[in-house]
């Protein structure tokens, strides 16, 4: 998160860039969704995971939680982080 928060005005510039149409998502996140799918595999194999989350939709929240990880927001940060936490761990 702080590595994230260091880059928040490039999630600034991003963001515009693709609401042009001048940026694409697809290659942009195809890395962070990778390592998101192979925790979420080792995860769900140990039994302390769900298994039927998909890894995109859990790289989109914590992009989300990365959008709001200014300085000033840190707190919110780690709390959005311990919900995504807690609603992908198995029942």
């Amino acid at each position: 998160m702080d590595w994230a928060r260091t880059k928040h005005g490039m999630t600034e510039t991003l963001r515009s860039l693709m609401a042009a149409g001048r940026l694409e998502a697809g290659p942009m996140r195809a890395n962070p969704v990778r390592v998101v799918e192979r925790f979420l595999r080792a995860g769900a194999v140990a039994g302390d995971l769900r298994p039927d989350v998909r890894a995109d939709d859990v790289a989109a929240l914590l992009a989300g939680v990365m959008a709001v990880a200014a300085p000033e927001h840190r707190a919110q940060a780690i709390r959005l982080c311990d919900l995504v936490t807690d609603g992908l761990r198995s029942t």
